[in-house]
């Protein structure tokens, strides 16, 4: 679909294995969009192929295991890919989500409104079949996306080191409140010109259908979960916080590097502490790197599965009870993977 006003680029990250969903998303996608931009770490050969067969696809950014996955940089490549193909708009989105049909047609009168610089979708995540979506938990399943929306180009638009300025990070590092390491999370884009509105489009989350890479990948608790048995083979965990600079929360774990051996229980322990004058409660979004060996991390308890409330001043301790699964030993692709970090990032739960 061609339009004489406005060009609109869609931008999508694909690392990984995203075959099973990935013909969806993009045709989805494609009758969107004018042209579509690609970014992703360790893209398998069957999304490649899929890819192949999109004429839409003007650019993409591949990358090896060679470099980490840090989505703020991701973020930074699609739009500098989008910027390079004369974007007026930009949409983002992720490989497990679709629009409903009706927003190939509304898209052109959104992108009319020269008051407008974003629109933010609200996002529901689909559970069983395409059918049915999730209404527990509406915070979480049913709530604005916070990072896929649609974006008026302008030379100001960026996304953010989530851990702030290297200065910033320089003193923290130099106070020994935080070690000097890629942070691989995002924030929300900076720099858009104009009013933020709410569009009254849905984006629907697939990433539960696929139920066998849902349960390993997002990490699905089984609180009966048991290890076949323990290894010889060692891992040394470095355990890193983020925290939304909202958020008025100190929160660090008790231990920051550990060494595990492979299929043992392991408790993971942190102290958050409310530095605020009024009760807080927050949610914690997990990230774990290298990515490809998280089908291998269960966790059989943690706080992040709910929502955590400290009164002013309060401290609590917060525990993860998890274990690597010996079978990791038998994937050629990780024998030479020995150091992991595990990644929290904290936010202010907003009802």
């Amino acid at each position: 679909m061609k339009c004489d006003c406005m060009k609109i680029i869609g931008g999508m990250q694909v690392g990984g294995n995203c075959s099973w969903m990935l013909n969806t998303s993009l045709s989805n996608m494609s009758e969107i969009v004018d042209e579509i931009v690609l970014v992703g770490g360790n893209v398998s050969n069957d999304s490649k192929k899929i890819i192949e067969n999109y004429n839409k696809v003007v650019e993409t950014d591949f990358y090896s295991d060679n470099r980490s996955r840090i989505e703020w940089n991701d973020m930074n490549s699609l739009l500098n890919m989008a910027k390079k193909h004369g974007a007026d708009w930009i949409l983002f989105m992720d490989a497990d989500e679709t629009f409903e049909p009706k927003f190939k047609v509304s898209i052109r009168e959104h992108v009319q409104d020269k008051e407008v610089g974003m629109y933010k979708f609200r996002r529901y995540w689909l559970w069983k079949s395409k059918d049915q979506y999730r209404t527990d938990r509406p915070e979480k399943f049913s709530t604005f996306a916070y990072n896929s929306y649609l974006v008026r180009y302008t030379p100001s638009l960026h996304f953010p080191n989530p851990a702030g300025t290297l200065w910033k990070r320089l003193i923290k590092h130099l106070q020994g409140r935080e070690k000097l390491r890629p942070y691989f999370g995002r924030e929300p884009v900076t720099g858009v010109v104009g009013t933020t509105l709410e569009s009254d489009m849905i984006l629907l989350h697939h990433a539960a259908l696929n139920w066998t890479q849902f349960v390993k990948n997002q990490i699905v608790v089984n609180p009966e979960a048991k290890s076949s048995k323990v290894i010889d083979r060692m891992m040394t965990i470095s355990f890193n916080i983020e925290i939304d600079s909202a958020l008025k929360w100190d929160f660090k774990p008790l231990v920051k590097i550990k060494k595990i051996k492979v299929g043992e229980n392991n408790i993971i322990k942190y102290e958050g502490i409310n530095l605020s004058t009024k009760t807080i409660t927050a949610t914690a979004d997990f990230i774990m790197d290298p990515i490809k060996i998280t089908p291998y991390l269960i966790k059989t308890e943690c706080f992040c599965f709910t929502k955590q409330t400290l009164a002013p001043g309060e401290s609590q301790i917060f525990a993860m009870v998890f274990f690597l699964d010996p079978s990791l030993d038998l994937d050629k692709e990780l024998d030479k993977i020995n150091d992991l970090v595990f990644t929290y990032q904290l936010s202010e739960y907003k009802s």
